[in-house]
């Protein structure tokens, strides 16, 4: 397996930079999105742009009161929705615009500042 650097990492994710392999086949990816048992692919614009966002999450939401659990369950949000979508026939690799529809789903700092305005 070739060497992995990090490129974020959390409690319940984290994002590897690597060439990953499938059955022996090396694909076209730039990383790897970990968490527990489930591997997610993604292109190198989808690298840069998902690890932007979750970034941009955790530095949000790390002074929250429950900043612990708010950010476990939208992490869970993200992997959910990119399994899903990794899940679709023919898709191996994520691309930038499969990150930029999870970002229009569960929205960004403007969407949080309301939605979460309770919890601050």
């Amino acid at each position: 397996m070739p060497k992995t650097s990090i490129l974020f990492k959390a409690p319940t994710v984290a994002v590897h930079k690597q060439t990953p392999m499938r059955d022996g086949v090396s694909l076209d990816s730039a990383a790897l999105l970990v968490s527990g048992k489930q591997n997610i692919f993604l292109d190198p614009e989808a690298t840069e742009l998902l690890v932007g966002y979750l970034q941009v999450i955790r530095a949000y939401f790390g002074s929250f009161h429950q900043s612990r659990q708010v950010l476990k369950g939208l992490f869970e949000q993200v992997i959910a929705s990119l399994a899903a979508t990794q899940q679709q026939p023919g898709k191996q690799v994520l691309t930038n615009q499969d990150i930029s529809d999870l970002i229009q789903e569960l929205g960004c700092l403007e969407d949080w500042k309301h939605q979460y305005a309770h919890l601050e």
